[in-house]
């Protein structure tokens, strides 16, 4: 939309656009609270079965006052027990909270997997919708995180080692029974060999990890032996001096190899918690001598996966503890019924309840007839109304026809136009007696007898009855 101002000059100024916002709630998601358990095993965690509750709280960020606001809960594989919800009004710039109890499905699958809770079919007198929809609020995870345990792993064999040779460069070593790592200049020897790490999960930490070669034949004079880890592929029937793959130019691990036979040793954790973790591709290890010059011979050999001895095979020996896991076997019985009489506010400090209360509402006010055998006025009683949850905590204190009018405690005579609300109608006639109800739009139900009043989701029954 444009428009021509005069500026007081001779002409006009030039168009300039207006951009009008209309006048209008705007309903979104905000916060939500702790989850509270209302059936289950009692261990704090969401599972199977279960039923919970949970605070939600939406925000008005429009420019207008919005009344009686109702939203939609759901979420993947939950039944929410009362929808929509009603939020009551969110003035503008304000927040609303109402908590919402839900049913987990006994069959939620994958177990571990989150409830994604989404806000939705929002509305209000003045608007609908009265925001978009919000189908990724927030999330909570369903079953019992179990943290993971120290396990022992023996990989034996290797699943693929051989030996290359300086002296004869093209010539493959990948199917005998020993492999070869050789000290003399120009005819050097080194041996390659790969574990498979199939058995263990990803994720998880590796505490400890050692390579283990059994050597077969020793040199009268012990080197170093040298680990480092392979960074380029290879085959045991393929590589060969030429085709030697990159390794890391730092030796990870190095033992003194001795002059006996037997296991040798080296501690290789940190490599296979790069393996693990995907810092490295796994190509197995390079064993090599220290130093690779003299023309005498230092020769070693060690058994391989071919070897006869099936015990003096290649070991990777690992000690690992895998990442946490979900354990989803409890199921719970929760139903969204209640499995008794919810008590609810009845205002009495003892003796009998009043008598002949009856409660209309037409929109916009509540109008009380009741027993005026004890109190003539009507204006001596109060209303006390809101959500369930703040109504239920009030106590009435007062004198005989009369409530305590000071914080919490407040008259009301009208309520706002199609606002849900729970009342208590408080009397006294030497004790405390009341009424209470809910107003639904368009009408009201109320419900007084000489008992105690109980609830059952919405509706209103004495605490001797049984929800259906």
């Amino acid at each position: 939309m444009s428009y021509t101002a005069s500026n007081g000059c001779p002409g006009t100024s030039a168009p300039f656009a207006v951009t009008i916002v209309p006048c209008a709630p705007h309903i979104m998601f905000d916060s939500y609270g702790s989850f509270l358990p209302i059936t289950g095993d009692g261990d704090g965690n969401l599972e199977r079965g279960e039923k919970w509750s949970i605070q939600v709280t939406l925000i008005n960020d429009g420019n207008l006052d919005a009344t009686r606001v109702l939203a939609t809960l759901g979420g993947n594989d939950i039944t929410v027990c009362s929808s929509p919800t009603d939020f009551g009004n969110i003035g503008f710039g304000k927040t609303a909270s109402a908590t919402i109890e839900f049913v987990i499905s006994a069959t939620f699958s994958p177990c571990g997997n989150p409830i994604q809770f989404g806000i939705t079919a929002k509305s209000c007198n003045e608007l609908s919708p009265a925001g978009p929809d919000e189908p990724n609020a927030f999330s909570a995870t369903v079953g019992q995180q179990v943290p993971g345990s120290a396990t022992d792993l023996v990989i034996q064999p290797s699943a693929a080692d051989a030996w290359v040779d300086e002296q004869n460069p093209t010539t493959t070593n990948g199917t005998g029974t020993t492999t070869d790592v050789r000290r003399r200049v120009n005819r050097n020897h080194r041996t390659l060999i790969q574990f498979s790490l199939a058995g263990i999960p990803a994720g998880s930490t590796i505490n400890s990890a050692t390579l283990e070669l059994n050597a077969t034949a020793a040199p009268t004079t012990g080197q170093q032996l040298d680990v480092h880890h392979i960074t380029g592929t290879w085959t045991e029937t393929g590589v060969t001096w030429n085709t030697l793959p990159t390794y890391a130019g730092t030796a990870d691990t190095s033992i003194a190899g001795g002059t006996t036979t037997g296991w040798k040793i080296w501690t290789v954790g940190p490599i296979v918690q790069a393996w693990t973790s995907g810092t490295y591709a796994n190509y197995g290890f390079l064993v090599k001598c220290n130093l690779e010059t003299t023309t005498t011979s230092y020769l070693y050999q060690f058994a391989t996966r071919e070897n006869a001895t099936t015990g003096n095979r290649p070991i990777l020996r690992v000690n690992y503890t895998p990442p946490p896991s979900w354990d989803c076997t409890f199921t719970g019985g929760g139903t969204c019924a209640s499995a008794g009489p919810k008590p609810v506010p009845d205002g009495r400090l003892g003796g009998t309840a009043m008598k002949g209360t009856r409660v209309t509402a037409n929109g916009s006010t509540i109008t009380v007839v009741y027993d005026t055998a004890t109190c003539s006025a009507q204006t001596d009683h109060s209303i006390l109304y809101g959500n369930l949850a703040s109504v239920a905590s009030l106590i009435p204190t007062g004198g005989e026809c009369s409530i305590g009018n000071t914080s919490p405690y407040t008259n009301w005579t009208t309520v706002p136009t199609g606002y849900n609300v729970w009342w208590v109608i408080v009397g006294d006639g030497g004790t405390t007696e009341s009424s209470w109800g809910q107003k639904y739009i368009g009408g009201a139900y109320s419900e007084r007898s000489a008992a105690a009043s109980g609830q059952c989701g919405n509706t209103a029954i004495d605490t001797a009855g049984t929800c259906p």
